[in-house]
């Protein structure tokens, strides 16, 4: 295994076009800040380490970066750099089970290119899910979960159209409602919100979704009743809509056209009637 820091005057290799250390549990020290000359480097991977200290904000003259993985280091401390936004070309970056804190940058919302952005398991991490992520439309998989995350869903985030997975499951400070205009996310796979505040009613209009295969909305304060039109989502194999005790109504007998259905949960509601 490797040991020791990682030397500030490798920034001397401004030729780097690839570099990895993921996975090697010795290396500790903080992240050089003078690496921001490495101007060419398009990969960086410092992923399971005792890294520590905060993200350098000067990193954001790595503007060839497209794959930036620094999870899995516990004693990775600060907030996520709003500077960093000026790193446009990166396409996945992961930043998760760390013990970064603060909020999440609204300029990220300039990343245009991001595909794959993974900021799960950060406890500390707190503030509200930005408007001006609403640019990010070419987004695949977004993971924002076990955080401290409040406000509101954006409506405007329908913009991500390409978005086949995203989790905000748990952030109990997560409040208000499901916005309706998130129907254009038709391509979805996966959506998960859970543990969180969330009010109002599941939404007709997300009927659209015709590509959901897995919807988990749970422990919340959903209520009204279970959409007939949802029986649309032809392609559901797991629906897990159980602990909303504010949920009524009856089973839709619509849902039958739900033939590829394997897993659904539906108790600790006011949900009745039969099954039939």
């Amino acid at each position: 295994m490797l040991s020791g820091t990682l030397p500030s005057e490798w920034s001397s290799m401004t030729h780097m076009s690839t570099l990895a250390l993921h996975s090697n549990s010795k290396p500790s020290g903080t992240l050089p800040p003078e690496w921001s000359t490495m101007s060419h480097l398009v990969a960086l991977y410092i992923a399971g380490t005792n890294i520590s200290g905060a993200l350098p904000s000067s990193w954001n003259n790595m503007t060839s970066m497209l794959d930036l993985v620094l999870h899995s280091n516990p004693m990775l401390s600060g907030t996520l750099p709003p500077e960093w936004s000026s790193m446009t070309n990166v396409w996945r970056l992961h930043i998760f089970e760390t013990n970064i804190s603060g909020t999440l940058p609204s300029s990220w919302g300039n990343m245009t290119n991001m595909l794959y952005l993974q900021l799960h398991t950060n406890p500390m991490l707190s503030g509200t899910l930005p408007q001006e992520w609403s640019s990010m439309s070419q987004m695949i998989i977004l993971y924002i979960f076990g955080a401290n995350i409040s406000g509101t869903l954006p409506s405007s985030w329908s913009s991500m159209i390409m978005m086949s997975n995203f989790q905000l499951c748990p952030n109990p400070m997560l409040s208000g409602t499901l916005p309706r205009e998130w129907s254009r996310m038709s391509r979805l796979r996966a959506l998960t919100i859970c543990g969180t505040s969330i009010v109002g009613s599941l939404q007709p209009e997300w009927s659209s979704m015709s590509m959901l295969m897995t919807l988990n909305i749970f422990g919340t304060n959903i209520s009204g009743t279970l959409p007939s039109t949802w029986s649309s989502m032809t392609s559901m194999t797991a629906l897990r809509l159980f602990s909303n005790p504010c949920l009524s109504g009856s089973l839709p007998p619509e849902w039958s056209s739900m033939s590829q259905l394997r897993v659904l949960y539906i108790y600790a509601t006011n949900v009745s009637g039969t099954i039939c």
